[in-house]
This record gives C-alpha cells, structure tokens and sequence, in this order.
C-alpha cells in the first residue's frame, strides 16, 4: 500500500533558547557488537544509511528517559594510548550500556578500531552531540500493532534530536525502555492513521507540522527536515507519495489490537556479544562480558 504525506507543513522557531552542542563529555570507551539497529535499546526502526557499522550505546546517566535516541555525536580518543588524537568518528546513538557510566560511550568495533587504532579494551574518550549526516527528510515510523486507539509512532532519520510529538493536538507520552511517542487512546478519541497531523520539536526548538498516513510496521518519509546547526527556517513542501520501508522491522513484540496490552520490554541480549581484554568474567543483564582494567 502507499503511504501519502500531505503538502502542509511549517518549519518555526519558538524563541526558546537553542541547546548549546559545544559541550564535549569525556568517560570510557568500549566497544561492543550489534547485528541490527532494531535489537538497540532504543528499538530503532529506520537508522541512517552507516549506522551499521557507526553506532554507540550511550550511558545510563545520560540515557534521560530514551531522550538522546537517534541523535548522532562526533566521538574521539583522548587517551595516552592512542598515537593519533586528532581522528574522529560520527555515530548514531541507537542503544543503552546500562553499566556504563556518565561520558561513556559504547561503540561499534569499527569506530573503536578507527579512533584508537587498538583491539577491544578501555579507552577515554571525548564526544559531543553534532547534526547527524542525514540524506532525504525526516521519516515516521508507526509501531507494528498500533491502531486507531493505540498510536505509537517513532521519528527517525533526523538532522538534530526530537524534544516533543504531538498528534492531533493531543501530547504524547514516552513509552518504557523503547523510543515510542505514545497517544493511548485514554482520551477515547479515535485517530484516523491515514490522516495523522504530527508536530514534531526539535531539541533546537525547531517545529515541523505535516499529515502523514501511517501503516502499522512501516516508515514513511515526510517532506521536510530539521535545518543544520539548529537555525529556523520556513518551508512549504509538495505533496509526496513514499512506499512503506521495507527495512522496517516487524518488531518482536506483537499486540492485539482489541488489547490494551503491548510488551514493550527489550533487552541488550540476543543481538550481540561484547569483549574487553581482562581475565575475570561475569554476566550483566544477560551478557557476556571481559571486562578491562583501567
């Protein structure tokens, strides 16, 4: 089935204060294997195009809530042990490290390697929050098992991170553990999915307004896209016509759609293995680990 986007939308500052992304986080770097974005944490269902191999867990500190889902940040070494301080790595944030702490991050072998040129260990880093490098418009991702009294819709592929969504005017609530913008249906008001009116607000305070039709398990591309560096702009787009993404997952977690019911509870497990160069071993949520020494 296609799904449509409708041609009205605006892109608005609100005079809020823009978020200063200067600010670097220093902490450990470690390193960790995931076979698909959708077995992050965050339960991505569309990521950018390297996201494959240029991703991260962010620490539990810094989780705030599945706040950061989706945000990219430009990440180095800072350790003694690293002969070239001066490379950098982009990642996509698409996963927690719930063990880690607060400025660490846990990154993708490839990014590990590039940054530090060693094998798996324990490195100091630096990161800072930076516009992701993505191509095309922001997409909308709709919950497999959403219906008309259950929307939960996830915002992907965007330049800067998401503060807010509403839909219809009405606020959503975050869902537990996975990056779902959630309208529940306890206002009883019924949603038509073909005509869904998104406000969605940027961690810059940007505002973008469009109708999209959703299809429960797919994506679809809206017509516009948050401005580099956070600066305002207005925009009128023509209507589009997307086909659903057929690289969106058919999430783990079925719900029935006269239930009220919806598992939302994702583990770091089966997806990946992680390793540090350290003899003592022990499981943390289900996971293999050698942890390092400092």
């Amino acid at each position: 089935m296609i799904l449509s986007v409708a041609s009205t939308l605006a892109i608005i500052h609100n005079g809020v204060a823009a978020l200063d992304d200067s600010e670097y986080f220093e902490g450990d770097g470690t390193t960790y294997t995931l076979s698909q974005m959708s077995g992050g944490n965050y339960n991505l269902m569309s990521a950018i195009s390297n996201a494959g191999v240029n991703y991260a867990a962010l620490n539990s500190e810094q989780w705030d809530n599945l706040a950061h889902c989706g945000r990219c940040a430009q990440v180095s070494c800072i350790d003694s042990r690293c002969s070239d301080q001066t490379i950098s790595e982009i990642v996509q944030i698409v996963d927690r490290c719930p063990e880690c702490k607060h400025g660490a991050l846990d990154l993708s072998p490839s990014v590990f390697k590039t940054i530090t040129g060693s094998d798996p260990s324990r490195f100091k880093i630096k990161w800072k929050f930076v516009d992701c490098p993505v191509q095309g418009n922001v997409k909308y991702c709709l919950k497999d098992g959403s219906n008309s009294f259950w929307t939960a819709i996830q915002p992907t592929n965007f330049v800067s991170g998401v503060k807010s969504l509403t839909v219809n005017g009405h606020e959503t609530t975050m869902t537990d553990s996975v990056y779902y913008y959630l309208l529940d249906g306890q206002s009883q008001d019924q949603v038509d999915l073909s005509s869904l009116k998104i406000v969605l607000t940027s961690v810059h305070d940007e505002r973008i307004e469009e109708t999209v039709a959703l299809e429960p398990g797919s994506c679809a591309t809206g017509t516009s896209q948050f401005a580099a560096g956070g600066d305002a702009h207005v925009a009128v787009g023509n209507p589009v016509h997307v086909l659903p993404n057929s690289s969106a997952s058919k999430l783990g977690s079925k719900r029935n759609s006269d239930s009220g019911a919806n598992n939302l509870k994702f583990k770091r497990s089966s997806n990946y293995s992680e390793t540090y160069n350290i003899n003592s071993k022990h499981s943390i949520d289900s996971r293999a680990y050698d942890l390092g020494s400092d």
